[in-house]
């Protein structure tokens, strides 16, 4: 995503980029690679660093990241508490991660205690 840094440097070697249609080479181009169209498969002519470690991510970069399918962000979710309609019941996870306050834990567990006094 654009404006984050980058944990990790990305470069592309040269040579024949197969995975994209001959259609792609003028955006490729855009995007600041060096490519040339032969027998209608895109050739990149020198290797390209897409990010190097440490920079912030340009709108550019983030997407040759996602046309070169190379991921560097992680989407997580964490389910803290699961209400069953069926029986109206409540389950809290006990999920204690050192990088997280116990603030959130402690705001569900009073959600459900409002929500039996109701």
């Amino acid at each position: 995503r654009a404006g984050n840094h980058v944990k990790e440097t990305v470069t592309i070697d040269e040579g024949s980029l197969d995975g994209f249609q001959h259609t792609m080479e003028p955006l490729l181009r855009s995007l600041g690679l060096m490519t040339t169209l032969k027998k209608g498969i895109i050739h990149l002519l020198k290797p390209f660093i897409i990010c190097s470690k440490g920079d912030v991510l340009t709108p550019e970069q983030a997407k040759l990241l996602k046309l070169f399918q190379r991921p560097l962000a992680q989407f997580k979710i964490k389910v803290k508490v699961h209400w069953n309609k069926q029986n109206e019941q409540v389950q809290v996870f006990d999920l204690h991660d050192e990088d997280e306050d116990d603030d959130d834990d402690q705001q569900a567990e009073e959600m459900i205690e409002q929500d039996d006094e109701n």
